[in-house]
């Protein structure tokens, strides 16, 4: 279960950072510790 929902997060990630990224353009960070992503945001 925790693998879907960790593919699913890294699905967000991806998809964000191809639509989203550019100049001036706020993109999804993946976050990683240990090599296990930890949290997708978006940053200023």
């Amino acid at each position: 279960m925790k693998s879907l929902i960790l593919i699913a997060v890294l699905t967000i990630c991806i998809k964000g950072l191809l639509y989203y990224t550019g100049p001036g353009v706020d993109a999804p960070t993946l976050l990683i510790e240990d090599g296990k992503p930890v949290v997708c945001e978006v940053r200023a």
